[in-house]
């Protein structure tokens, strides 16, 4: 198998559906993220198809933030989807929030 190819040949774009179809199963129906850098673009189309709603945060904090008081509030695990690299670092703060506060939570670099 060639790298960023699926088992069923859809290759990056069905990875990234295949994420969508587990996130829109578990009852996510909100997405936090800053896109950019990357397959997250994929993956931001495809939860839309999947029809999960994507909100832009202004950062990687704030949106990392925002998924964790999502999984606080509903049950449900809030998923925020950020950048590589310094945009994962960014999300460290909103991670630890969830973790002290035991909020199901979600990121997705």
């Amino acid at each position: 198998m060639v790298a960023g190819e699926s088992a069923a040949g859809g290759g990056e774009r069905g990875i990234a559906e295949a994420i969508a179809g587990a996130l829109a199963r578990a009852g996510t129906r909100t997405l936090f993220g800053v896109p950019g850098g990357g397959n997250n673009l994929d993956l931001i189309g495809a939860c839309r198809e999947a029809g999960i709603e994507f909100v832009l945060g202004r950062g990687e904090t704030a949106t990392a933030i925002m998924a964790a008081t999502y999984g606080e509030l509903t049950g449900v695990p809030g998923v925020c989807v950020v950048t590589r690299g310094p945009g994962a670092a960014s999300a460290v703060n909103g991670v630890a929030q969830a973790l002290l506060d035991r909020a199901p939570m979600l990121v997705i670099t």
